[in-house]
C-alpha cells in the first residue's frame, strides 16, 4: 500500500512539474541570457565561478545555478525549454525534501504536508520557472533536514546546504543566518560550542572561494559589487520612513502568493497570528522557525517593489513553522491553515500548469529560431537580422531570438546594423500590412520591401517574415 502510495504522490509530482513546461514556462531576456552563458560554458568546457550578470553589469551571481542545470541544457540540446527541465527535476527533489522534512517534524501531519507540496502554487510555480532563487528552497530543505540530525556530521553538512542556498541567491543568508543564530543561544549558554561551529564552518567553506577571490582582485567582482550596488541598501537609504507600511504590504503580498487568494491570505493571516499566539505561549522554540520568515519579510520590504521569488527564500521556513507539533487548538489551527493553502493550490493549478508567464512560450521560440537557423544556412543567406514587431513580445530587438541563435552558432548582424541589412526576418503575431506600418525604425528600410517567405507557427498564432530590403 505504501509503495502504491508513493508512486501516486510521484506521478502527480512529475505531472504538476513537467506538463505543459514549454507552452507555459517563461522566457525573457534573463532565461536566453542563461541559455548563451551555458552553452559557452559547456562548449569551453569552462570551470568557473561567475554564474549569471545583472541587467546592470553590477553584480555577479555565483555559477552553482548553471552547473546544476548544465546536464538538462545539454541532453536538450540548449533549446529554450531545456534549462527548465532542470528547474522542474530539482523542484520534484524539493517536494521530496518538504514531504521527509514533515514526517520527521510531525508525522501527524504527514498526509496533509505530501497534498500540500503536491498543489502549493509558490513550490509549482518555482518548479516551472528557470531563475536561480528557485533552486533555494532544495539547499535549504537539506540544511533544515540535516541541522535536525544527532551527527556532528549533519551539523556540519546543515551549513555546507544553506551555503549552497546562498549560491544560488545571496539574499538567502537573511532567514538561513537568523535560523542559525536563534538555535545558537542554547547550545552558547550551555558552552557547547561545537553545534555552533559546526554549521558555520561548513557555511564559510562554501563561501570561502568567493571572498578569496575578491581579495585577490581587488575590487572584487561577489562580495564588493553585492554590497555596492544591492536594491535592499538602496531602499534602506531613500525609504526608511517607509517602511512600516511597505513591510505591512510585504506581508500581504507573501501570504497572497502562498494562497494565490485575496480572502485565502487574510484568513491565512489570521490563522498564522492564532498559531504564533499559541506558540508564544505553550511552545515558543516554533517560534524559531517563523523569526526567519519575518526578516526576510522585513529585508525585501525596501526593495522598490514586492517580488515573490525574495520571499521564496524563506518559504521553507514557514513550511516547517507551519507544520511543527501543537496540541488541541493550536493542532486544528494548523490544519486549518495547510487547507487554506492546499485549496488556493488547487484553485490556482489550472491557471499554472496552463497560462504561459511570458510571450512567446519557450516552445515557440525554438520553432522560430530553428527556422530561422535552417533558412539562413539553407538559402545562404547575407546580412542577416531579426526583429520582432506587432507582437505581445515588447523588444523590437528581438534580443532572446538574438541569444538563442548564438547558442545555435548562427550570428546575426548587431541591433545597430539595421541599415546594413539586406535581410531582415521578422517575428510577429499580425498581418503583414500590419509589420510593414509598425512605427519602430528597424523596419524602415524594409516597409516596400519582398516579403520572401512567411512561416506560420500552426496553432500559436505566431509566423515569421522573411523581409528583403527595398
Amino acid at each position: 500500500m505504501k509503495k502504491l502510495l508513493f508512486i501516486c504522490l510521484l506521478a502527480i509530482l512529475i505531472f504538476t512539474r513537467f506538463y505543459n513546461l514549454g507552452s507555459t514556462a517563461r522566457f525573457t531576456r534573463d532565461e536566453s541570457y542563461d541559455i548563451v552563458k551555458l552553452h559557452q560554458y559547456w562548449i569551453e568546457k569552462r570551470i568557473t565561478l561567475v554564474g549569471a550578470i545583472n541587467v546592470t553589469n553590477e553584480i555577479v551571481y555565483s555559477s552553482l545555478t548553471y552547473y546544476m542545470l548544465m546536464p538538462f541544457a545539454v541532453l536538450g540540446n540548449f533549446e529554450p525549454v531545456s534549462p527548465v527541465y532542470g528547474v522542474a527535476f530539482y523542484g520534484i527533489l524539493t517536494a521530496m525534501v518538504f514531504i521527509l522534512l514533515a514526517k520527521k517534524i510531525n508525522k501527524k501531519l504527514l498526509v496533509w504536508c505530501a497534498a500540500l507540496v503536491l498543489v502549493w502554487f509558490p513550490l509549482v510555480q518555482s518548479s516551472r520557472w528557470s531563475w536561480n532563487p528557485h533552486l533555494v528552497s532544495f539547499w535549504v530543505g537539506l540544511g533544515i533536514l540535516s541541522f535536525l540530525q544527532k551527527n556532528n556530521y549533519y551539523k556540519f553538512l546543515s551549513g555546507v546546504f544553506f551555503g549552497l542556498a546562498f549560491h544560488n541567491h545571496y539574499l538567502s543568508i537573511v532567514s538561513t543566518s537568523v535560523f542559525l543564530f536563534l538555535f545558537s543561544i542554547e547550545p552558547f549558554l550551555k558552552k557547547n560550542y561545537k553545534e555552533i561551529l559546526l554549521p558555520a564552518a561548513g557555511f564559510v567553506l562554501m563561501i570561502l572561494p568567493y571572498a578569496v577571490f575578491d581579495l585577490r582582485h581587488p575590487p572584487g567582482l561577489f562580495f564588493t559589487g553585492y554590497l555596492k550596488s544591492n536594491m535592499v541598501s538602496k531602499g534602506i537609504a531613500n525609504e526608511l520612513t517607509l517602511f512600516p507600511n511597505t513591510f505591512i504590504n510585504s506581508v500581504y503580498q507573501s501570504l497572497l502568493y502562498m494562497t494565490q487568494n485575496a480572502i485565502f491570505a487574510v484568513i491565512l493571516l489570521i490563522l498564522s497570528v492564532l498559531i504564533a499566539i499559541n506558540d508564544f505561549s505553550k511552545k515558543p522554540k516554533n517560534l524559531y522557525y517563523l523569526i526567519p520568515v519575518i526578516f526576510q519579510i522585513a529585508v525585501i520590504s525596501f526593495l522598490p517593489t514586492f517580488e515573490n521569488r525574495y520571499f521564496l527564500l524563506g518559504i521553507t521556513f514557514f513550511y516547517i513553522w507551519l507544520v511543527m507539533p501543537r496540541k488541541k487548538l493550536g493542532s486544528n489551527t494548523q490544519k486549518f491553515a495547510i487547507t487554506v493553502c492546499i485549496i488556493g493550490g488547487i484553485l490556482s493549478l489550472s491557471g499554472a500548469l496552463t497560462n504561459p508567464l511570458s510571450q512567446p512560450p519557450p516552445v515557440v521560440v525554438a520553432k522560430i529560431t530553428n527556422y530561422i537557423k535552417d533558412a539562413a544556412i539553407q538559402n545562404d543567406l547575407k546580412n542577416v537580422n531579426i526583429a520582432a514587431l506587432a507582437s505581445p513580445d515588447p523588444d523590437p530587438l528581438g534580443l532572446i531570438y538574438r541569444d538563442v541563435l548564438l547558442s545555435k552558432e548562427i550570428r546575426l548582424l548587431s541591433a545597430g546594423e539595421y541599415g546594413i541589412t539586406d535581410n531582415l526576418f521578422v517575428v510577429s503575431t499580425s498581418d503583414e500590412g500590419i509589420v510593414r506600418a509598425d512605427p519602430a525604425n528597424v523596419i524602415h528600410g524594409f516597409r516596400e520591401g519582398k516579403v520572401a517567405r512567411i512561416y506560420d507557427i500552426s496553432d500559436t498564432g505566431w509566423k515569421v517574415y522573411l523581409f528583403n530590403r527595398e
